[in-house]
């Protein structure tokens, strides 16, 4: 039981000596962020950022947004995320690019690609997608069209 007493003790000596050596101090925690966007995405941003420059570029936006919440046909895509929605002087949305990867060739991903051109189609905005070699010349033909 004795020993019990003495480790108490110590445990407690220990908590004292380290709350005393951390009072005041500041712990600085160093955190790496993350880009919103990928190397590939970020090209094509700057690419784009050269065409348009009477609207604004909204990139990573999130389709609920976007589309009218009232057709409950579209749930299953109201919380996906577009690349880039570039929007007019009221914001609201006139075009939606997709920069597509590896990412969008499952089976789950073009059925949600296929309801997002749907939603957007519904409600008048027009759906641009990248996939390949993004170019000057591609993105300056696809914003013209």
């Amino acid at each position: 039981m004795e020993w019990l007493i003495y480790a108490l003790l110590i445990a407690a000596l220990l908590g004292a000596a380290f709350y005393f050596y951390t009072r005041g101090r500041v712990f600085e925690v160093t955190r790496i962020r993350k880009p919103l966007l990928t190397p590939r995405e970020q090209d094509f941003y700057h690419e784009l950022k050269k065409h348009i420059s009477t609207a604004n570029i909204f990139p990573q936006q999130v389709m609920i947004k976007i589309i009218s919440d009232t057709n409950s046909k579209y749930n299953y895509i109201k919380w996906c995320i577009v690349d880039f929605a570039i929007v007019d002087a009221v914001t609201c949305t006139t075009l939606v690019i997709e920069v597509d990867d590896k990412s969008h060739l499952s089976t789950d991903s073009k059925r949600k690609d296929y309801l997002v051109g749907e939603a957007l189609k519904e409600e008048g905005i027009k759906l641009i997608r990248f996939n390949g070699k993004i170019t000057a010349d591609r993105v300056a033909s696809a914003l013209r069209a």
